[in-house]
């Protein structure tokens, strides 16, 4: 139908906006609740479509092929939002525990429902008018995971979009559970050359220009980071700072050289350029 189209077309446009919020709390709040909206505007769309409970073809894709992606959407923002509030406040020791359950939730899931699973994915259809019509009998039996869905709405259809979604959650929870495993022990064999203080100079340039997590890192996060990434120890960065402040001399800062060998570097290459042209 037009109409689904268009509306996922929406959908997918405004959270894809959502991709510029720094905060992920926010973000993921922003998503989960336009998923939402989505869903509403769709059970309101297909109220109105004339004779639809009276057509069982018509259900069946509705239930089927038609609405679980938008479920899936709403499913997938509600598990990882709620997930991300989770682990605020929690050590590395902690989120990794959140994680490993997690993970055993959602293989819980698929174990428990495997039969239906396999059905689907198989793109079989023998059993369609038994799973995805409007009134179908209780025979999927949905646990804990299965977060905001109106008992309403078919249950295979919400089977469906707990496949699709869950799917996607648990790629995103082993995305995330690596990153936390990896850069504690990454070591490139970097070390810096210069001054503690002069390191420190540059690292104020970037304050509000790394993000971390849900915002943006904090100038002691950026000292800890490149300062295991060069072996240089930062942790008195505040009076490095100070000190800086407070240098008299007339000799001109670190960032004042590295933007002099910059444009210094422009300017030859420009040079250079303009010698191969003349040339050609």
């Amino acid at each position: 139908m037009k109409e689904i189209e268009e509306l996922w077309i929406e959908l997918e446009s405004r959270l894809a906006k959502f991709g510029e919020e720094g905060n992920i709390i926010k973000r993921l709040e922003l998503s989960k609740k336009t998923a939402q909206d989505a869903t509403e505007k769709l059970q309101t769309l297909f109220a109105l479509h004339d004779g639809f409970n009276d057509d069982p073809t018509a259900q069946v894709n509705y239930n089927r092929n038609l609405a679980p992606p938008f479920y899936a959407k709403f499913i997938y923002f509600s598990k990882v939002l709620a997930f991300e509030c989770l682990r605020l406040d929690e050590g590395p020791d902690e989120c990794e525990k959140l994680f490993e359950i997690e993970l055993a939730c959602i293989k819980r899931f698929f174990q428990q429902h495997t039969e239906f699973r396999l059905y689907y994915l198989s793109e079989k259809t023998g059993l369609d008018v038994l799973y995805f019509q409007n009134h179908t009998p209780e025979i999927i039996h949905l646990d804990e995971l299965v977060v905001g869905i109106s008992p309403n709405v078919n249950a295979g259809c919400t089977m469906v979009a707990c496949i699709t979604a869950f799917d996607q959650y648990r790629s995103y929870l082993m995305t995330e559970s690596q990153k936390g495993k990896a850069a504690p022990t990454a070591d490139l064999g970097l070390k810096w050359n210069r001054s503690k203080s002069d390191l420190n100079e540059v690292l104020i340039a970037l304050e509000d220009c790394i993000d971390k997590g849900n915002g943006l890192a904090t100038l002691a996060e950026i000292r800890e980071g490149f300062g295991n990434l060069l072996h240089v120890n930062l942790a008195n960065g505040d009076q490095l700072d100070n000190n800086r402040r407070n240098n008299v001399k007339d000799e001109p800062n670190f960032l004042q050289k590295l933007a002099e060998k910059m444009i210094n570097r422009k300017n030859k290459l420009a040079e250079n350029q303009k010698g191969r042209k003349r040339r050609l």
